[in-house]
């Protein structure tokens, strides 16, 4: 089921009825679908105000606009290619729409109030008595779901509203506009790379066997690990997504239990992205304070570079 794009009010179609008629500029199709490769419906993202990148808010993609349609999910929409030009077949109960030429595209995203309990301390501290999503405010999107390189995307704020029908009906939501030349895969651990040599222990489930395994760089929330290809590591590896790991900094006398999900994959090593850190008797949403604490750490540990 496809939902409408909510209507523009009164005073703006009574503006857009006086102004000149102008040829609608077309998006590039192919550029879309690659956008749209890297934010997923339903893929969970991190979105950060403009030049503030210490202040984060956790999101999740729940929507697109493409023209004057409000698509849910994925299957809702085809790509097709005729000749060396991609197009859009959308399915509206069982009714095919094709799309060849896209005048508008946006990203829709739950509201997140300032002081939601999703956001970490350091972003409630930065944000008190500012609203991100202002109309026409600029934003750096970054998404969680990556194949190769992380996904960057600038987008601009183009209202907030409350939705009156579809699967969302009465929840408030953010209409963001994407600018499409912005989309870039950056290799995340390139910005403020720690080079160390420390001992984990990984294991593939929170409670399963542990194996051996060699931190060998760091950045934020992102590391590489390395393993011999020999160990039982290679085999718990295979069908999981998710690992756990204990890191032990005997000199600065901490223990640390991280949850990680794997990113990507190679010979003897890979990338791991924290997404969880055990505080008390559970695994908690990693929070930026968590990350410059654990970094903190590390830099005093003797094989860190």
């Amino acid at each position: 089921m496809l939902g409408r794009l909510l209507k523009g009010s009164q005073d703006t179609k009574k503006a857009a009825a006086q102004a000149p008629v102008e040829r609608p500029v077309l998006l590039d199709n192919s550029q879309l679908v690659e956008l749209m490769r890297c934010f997923p419906i339903g893929g969970k993202l991190r979105l950060f105000p403009e030049l503030q990148d210490d202040v984060a808010l956790e999101s999740i993609v729940i929507a697109y606009g493409l023209n004057e349609h409000l698509i849910y999910t994925q299957n809702d929409i085809q790509v097709n290619i005729e000749g060396d030009r991609a197009f859009f077949v959308l399915d509206d109960n069982w009714t095919d729409i094709t799309v060849r030429d896209v005048r508008s595209f946006c990203l829709v995203v739950p509201y997140i109030p300032t002081n939601d309990s999703a956001l970490d301390y350091t972003s409630k501290v930065a944000m008190k008595g500012w609203n991100p999503f202002q109309r026409d405010s600029k934003l750096k999107m970054v998404s969680i779901h990556t194949e190769r390189g992380v996904p960057h995307l600038e987008v601009v704020v183009r209202k907030r509203v409350t939705l009156k029908d579809g699967y969302y009906a009465n929840h408030a939501v953010v209409i963001l506009d994407v600018i499409l030349s912005s989309l870039s895969l950056v290799d995340q651990r390139q910005h403020r790379r720690i080079k160390t040599l420390l001992p984990v222990q990984v294991s593939a489930t929170e409670k399963g066997a542990r194996h051996d395994s060699v931190m060998v760089d760091f950045s934020e929330y992102y590391a590489r690990l390395e393993f011999d290809m020999t160990s039982a590591l290679v085999e718990a590896l295979v069908n999981t997504k998710y690992l756990y790991l204990n890191i032990s900094l005997e000199a600065q006398k901490r223990h640390y239990r991280m949850k990680g999900r794997i990113i990507r994959r190679g010979e003897g090593h890979l990338v791991i992205e924290f997404v969880g850190m055990y505080k008390g008797s559970e695994f908690m949403v990693l929070e930026l304070l968590d990350v410059l604490e654990f970094k903190a750490s590390l830099l005093q540990h003797p094989e860190t570079q």
